[in-house]
This record gives structure tokens, sequence and C-alpha cells, in this order.
């Protein structure tokens, strides 16, 4: 009997790929006239919004920095506010959502800032799971003066952000001593995506986050049985009726053991 359950245990582990590390969001602002038109790439099953306190205006980008996760892009364009003055009353706002943000945790945040000399000379970071109450970690940059700096911005230790439907990541300009300018460019997100971005509803072989009994299983939708196999060989059948034999054919029994049970 020791040897049955180990196996059963060993069966119910799952098959997928492991979880890995995926940037999920990549939007470097060179193409679309609007934040609406605006066209990031996104991961499978990741769905981005970026909207503005302030009209949308461009202005000449940069390429990616080395702390980048995702490279390729060209210098293209940057976006901006054409006066950052305030006390973080001005901000850009990305909205994640999509069927595979529910599988994704250890978010972290890419950006280059750039500030024109009386501009905001500060970038700060809030977060949201309702786009209602935002939350402030403490986390700034200090934007390059006339030229671009990149900074990553880590969440993987806020543990609110996992498993979410939607999150919303809050941008905002501080400490402007005039109303100068703030640019951004090149704003990325990476996540730990289960399955390394592959289909959310397979299962990882080392275990799974957000399941729900009432909902997730390991079996079939129609009228088939389930093999189990070790070394390519079947070691327990199920049928569609319930029947179960382990090391052997199926009967008409509820349960059948073939060899000695211990």
């Amino acid at each position: 009997m020791k040897k049955t359950i180990l196996l059963l245990a060993l069966c119910l582990c799952g098959s997928a790929m492991l979880r890995a590390q995926t940037t999920i969001v990549n939007c470097d602002f060179n193409n679309g006239s609007s934040y609406a038109t605006l066209t990031p790439e996104l991961a499978a099953g990741i769905t981005a919004e970026i909207t503005c306190t302030e009209g949308f205006q461009t202005y000449s980008g940069t390429e990616p920095g080395g702390d980048a996760f995702s490279s390729g892009s060209n210098a293209g364009t940057a976006v901006g506010m054409a006066n950052s003055s305030g006390t973080k009353t001005r901000y850009w706002t990305l909205h994640l959502s999509g069927t595979a943000l529910t599988y994704c945790d250890n978010f972290k945040f890419y950006i280059q800032a750039q500030r024109t000399n009386d501009g905001a000379r500060s970038v700060e970071l809030a977060y949201s799971t309702d786009g209602v109450s935002f939350t402030e970690p403490g986390m700034t940059m200090a934007p390059g003066n006339n030229s671009f700096k990149e900074h990553v911005f880590d969440l993987s230790g806020i543990s609110l952000l996992s498993g979410q439907q939607d999150i919303y990541i809050r941008i905002m300009a501080n400490r402007a001593s005039g109303s100068g300018q703030l640019l951004i460019d090149n704003l990325q997100v990476q996540a730990q995506m289960q399955n390394n971005g592959m289909n959310p509803n397979s299962w990882n072989l080392i275990g799974n986050n957000y399941t729900d009994e009432n909902v997730n299983f390991i079996g079939t939708t129609d009228s088939s049985g389930l093999t189990i196999k070790t070394n390519n060989t079947t070691r327990m059948q199920i049928s569609a009726d319930g029947e179960i034999g382990i090391s052997g054919r199926l009967t008409s029994d509820s349960l059948h053991v073939l060899n000695r049970v211990e």
C-alpha cells in the first residue's frame, strides 16, 4: 500500500513547463498617436492600457539601457509631460489585466526617465488592485537631467500583486523646481509567469498556485478514462465510470490491484 500511495502522489504532480521570469509588457512608445492607440508588445493572455493626467505629447526617445528586460527597440519617441510641477498630482497609470495575469507574480518594472532643469526631480511609484486605492511603497528614482536614466523598480516582494485580475501601476512626478518637462521611455514589466507563458490551464511539475479545488482538477471532461504511466508502462487506469485498476487491467470491481498490497 505504501508503494501505491507514493505512486499516486508522484503521478498527481502534473506535467507542464517550469515557471520562468518573462517580459509581459514592452512599450517603446514608437507607435501610436494617443495613449489609447499605443501598441506595446504583450505576453499571451496579458493586456495593458496606459493613461496619463496630461495630454499625449511625444519627444525624442532613447534605446533601452543595459538593465532593460528586453532590447532591440530603436531610439524612436518618448512620451512626456510638458509641465511636471506639483506633488504627485501628475502621473501615468499602467493598467494590467488579461486571463494570464492571475498566474503572474514577482513583478519588476523598468523605465527610463528624463527631466529638464526645472522638471520633476523624482519619479515615484504606487500600485493598486482596484484603480482607486493606491499604495506607495516608497520606491523612487531620479530622472536624468536632460538625458535619460534607467531604473528597475523591484515589486517582487509585494505579495498583494500575486494572482490578481487587475494591477494598476502609477508613475508620479514629484519635486519639480518649476514647470519643466518630464519624459519617460521604454516602459517594461517583467513577471514570473506560470508555465513560461504557456497555457495557464496546465499543471506545474513543482506545484501550482491560485488553484480552486472546486474548479481545477486532473482528469478528463469527456467519456474517456485516465491512464497513468511510469517508464512508459501503464501503472494505473481509471475508467470513465470510476473503476480503478492498479498495476493491472480494469475489471468490473470498483478497485482492482494486481500483486500483493503491503
